[in-house]
C-alpha cells in the first residue's frame, strides 16, 4: 500500500521549520551536509553496514533518546497529533507514538559547494544515496517481545517533507519485498541490488506539508535534484510504525 495525504497547510508548515531552526542546538551534525533531529536507529544502532544490531553498544544510542522525546514531545506534539490522527483514517486502525522508543525525527540537509558539484557530477539516481529496504524495527526486537501479534509483512515507513530544493525530490520506488527475501538484501550493496532488481518501477514526488507513506518492505532510493542552488534544503519529518496487537506504534 503506497499514499499520499495532507498533513500540513502553508502556515503550519513554515512554524515547523521556524521550530527546526530554534532548536539548532540540539542537531546532531553527522555530516558537513546532514543535520538530524531526534535520535536515529539507523544512523546510531547498528554495528555495521549491513545494519547487524549490536546491543551491548546501544547505550549512548538510548540515552540520545531518553534525552531527546521529550524535547520533541513539547515542541511537536501539534505536529504527532496531526500525523497519528490521519494515519488512523488512512490506515483505518488506532495509530500512536511508541514513548519507549525514540519518536519519529528530523532530516535537515543543507547544501553545501562540494555537496552540489558531487550531486552535479554524478547520476544522482544511481549514486546517490544508497538503495535499501527499511527495517528499523530489528534495533527494537527486545522491545516487541511484550506483543502477541505483530505485523512484520507490512510495517510502516513515512516521509513528511518540509521543505525541498528549488528542482524538488522524491523516492525512486523498485517492487514489494516478501519477507523471505531480507535476509539476502542485506548482505548486497547498491550495485548489487541494481543488477538484481533493475532500475526503479514508479518515482514518487515529494510536496512540503504532504506526507508520503507505504506499508510493506519496498526497495527504494532517495530521488535528488540534478543541480543544487547553494540556498537549497531538504528537511523531512520520517518515522516507521509497527502494527502490534491492532494499535500501529510510531518510532524512528
Amino acid at each position: 500500500m503506497k499514499n499520499s495525504v495532507k498533513i500540513l497547510d502553508e502556515h503550519e508548515r513554515i512554524g515547523v521549520v521556524e521550530q527546526l531552526l530554534d532548536l539548532e542546538k540540539f542537531w546532531v551534525k553527522r555530516s558537513p551536509t546532514l543535520s538530524t533531529l531526534g535520535a536515529i536507529a539507523y544512523l546510531e544502532a547498528y554495528a555495521d553496514a549491513n545494519f547487524n544490531v549490536c546491543f551491548n553498544k546501544m547505550g549512548d544510542f538510548y540515552a540520545h533518546r531518553q534525552l531527546i522525546n521529550p524535547v520533541l514531545n513539547r515542541r511537536f506534539a501539534s505536529l504527532y497529533q496531526k500525523i497519528t490522527t490521519v494515519l488512523s483514517q488512512e490506515l483505518n486502525a488506532p495509530v500512536e507514538l511508541c514513548h519507549e522508543l525514540p519518536h519519529p525525527g528530523f532530516q535537515l540537509i543543507f547544501t553545501t559547494e562540494a555537496y552540489a558539484q558531487k550531486i552535479a557530477s554524478l547520476d544522482a539516481a544511481v549514486d546517490l544515496p544508497p538503495i535499501h529496504v527499511d527495517q528499523p524495527y530489528r534495533a527494537y526486537l527486545p522491545f516487541w517481545d511484550q506483543f502477541k501479534e505483530i505485523d512484520w509483512a507490512e510495517t510502516l515507513t513515512f516521509t513528511l517533507p518540509l521543505e525541498l530544493p528549488q528542482e524538488g525530490s522524491g523516492l525512486y520506488v523498485w517492487s514489494k519485498i516478501a519477507l523471505s527475501e531480507l535476509d539476502e538484501l542485506r548482505l548486497l550493496d547498491s550495485a548489487g541490488l541494481e543488477r538484481k532488481f533493475g532500475r526503479w518501477s514508479e518515482v514518487i514526488e515529494y510536496t512540503p506539508g504532504v506526507m508520503s507513506y507505504f506499508t510493506g518492505h519496498y526497495l527504494h532510493q532517495i530521488k535528488h535534484p540534478k543541480k543544487l542552488l547553494m540556498s537549497d534544503r531538504r528537511f523531512t519529518c520520517q518515522g516507521h510504525g509497527v502494527k502490534c496487537d491492532g494499535v500501529w506504534k510510531l518510532y524512528v
